[in-house]
């Protein structure tokens, strides 16, 4: 079932077995075995992860049975099964409930939230979440009382001293398409990518910048069609960012913008009304 062959991967004392389980099931399994050893009878399955011979995890379901003091068996009848289609199925049905609820709750606050700096850490922080992104950041303009426009950004994952001596993102090849509103970039090695390092002063990330390989980026446009700006979703490993986690991206990012606007016009209201 894990592809070794007969007494390569076991001794009497079981310590290779032990050197296959998954680390964070170790100390379990080994709990249940003693209580096994104790306890006449059958005890409740097993559920853990064992590496195979080509290296990958697969769930198992072990059952027990102690007939140690059975004078026709003498010991104990123990069995596995392979669950991992099982356990799969049921993960990625978990999460998708877990996604489900992270988007049901973020639409009930877009469309009670009238603070822009709250709303977009909300939308941030959600982003950040079902990409499965290491950190995530929101550039958006902003327009200041006299009228200047400048930019700022919330963060998510990561210390806003991460930031912080950096200066702002600028349409460059790679963040262009998103601060100009032509739609999600999505990279699995943004190292390996073409458009990566042409821009002065750095040719790539700045000195002490987070790792960032995978590269996923999505901007968020009003109904006008005005580019408040774009969410940013970095991690250091490739080939994170799915075109699942690029939907989801982009439908935060629609309901961010309506949200956006909604919360402009409120403080414009106040300003009126302050006036």
């Amino acid at each position: 079932m894990l592809g070794y062959e007969g007494g390569e991967y076991r001794d009497d004392l079981g310590v290779a077995v032990k050197e296959l389980l998954h680390p964070d099931d170790v100390k379990r399994a080994y709990e249940q075995w003693a209580r096994v050893l104790a306890t006449p009878g059958p005890s409740p399955p097993l559920l853990t992860r064992v590496r195979t011979a080509d290296g990958r995890w697969k769930w198992t379901e072990a059952f027990a049975n102690n007939l140690l003091d059975d004078p026709d068996v003498g010991g104990v009848i123990f069995t596995t099964r392979d669950v991992t289609e099982r356990e799969e199925a049921a993960s990625a049905l978990r999460e998708e409930k877990r996604v489900l609820d992270l988007l049901h709750a973020i639409g009930r606050q877009l469309t009670a939230e009238l603070d822009l700096d709250a709303l977009l850490q909300a939308v941030t922080d959600t982003a950040t979440d079902v990409t499965d992104a290491a950190f995530g950041a929101f550039f958006y303009n902003a327009v200041g009382p006299s009228g200047d426009s400048y930019l700022l950004y919330t963060l998510s994952g990561a210390p806003r001293e991460a930031f912080a001596s950096f200066p702002m993102p600028r349409a460059t090849a790679i963040f262009a398409p998103t601060f100009e509103g032509r739609g999600p970039v999505r990279i699995n090695d943004v190292r390996a990518d073409p458009r990566y390092g042409r821009s002065t002063p750095y040719h790539g990330m700045p000195p002490g910048h987070l790792e960032v390989c995978s590269y996923l980026a999505v901007p968020v446009i009003s109904r006008s069609g005005e580019v408040h700006g774009g969410l940013f979703f970095g991690h250091p490993e490739p080939g994170v960012f799915t075109e699942r986690g690029e939907r989801l991206a982009a439908g935060i990012a629609s309901h961010a913008a309506i949200a956006i606007d909604n919360a402009r016009l409120f403080q414009a209201a106040q300003r009126e009304i302050g006036a």
